[in-house]
């Protein structure tokens, strides 16, 4: 029995079981232990810091997918209107080509009709003449 009790004075001294300042069993040394709680204390904290990083990511990315929207509607509302202003263009432009066309033709109904009064105008004289002759012939 004397080698039993000699046993149990040497228990703590078997490898990986250790009493800490409380005298409770420990399969860990006390530094080992302290290590490990800081460890995980340290892993908490990266998880919670990886967590809000994830959360700031996508808020960043959702801002920035509305953003893209938005500069996509603005694209597509500056074609239009640049479509737009080319389509009143072209209609200016073919309004005003009308516009000369029809300038033209009234310039030669002009001409043509001032030659046609000049016509007349001789023609009422030489009748003029032609009565003025017989009235005093």
């Amino acid at each position: 029995m004397g080698e039993q009790q000699s046993d149990d004075q040497n228990a703590p001294e078997i490898e990986g079981f250790f009493f800490d300042e409380v005298s409770r069993i420990r399969v860990l040394d006390t530094t080992k232990h302290q290590e490990t709680v800081e460890l995980r204390d340290e892993a908490k904290d990266f998880t919670e810091r990886i967590e809000q990083f994830h959360g700031t990511a996508g808020d960043l990315i959702e801002m920035v997918t509305n953003l893209a929207k938005l500069v996509e509607e603005e694209k597509l509302n500056a074609l239009g209107t640049r479509n737009l202003v080319n389509s009143v263009s072209q209609q200016r432009d073919r309004d005003k080509q009308q516009l000369l066309e029809q300038t033209a033709e009234k310039q030669i109904k002009i001409e043509r009709l001032r030659v046609e009064y000049s016509t007349l105008l001789k023609i009422q004289q030489e009748q003029e003449q032609m009565m003025e002759s017989f009235a005093t012939s």
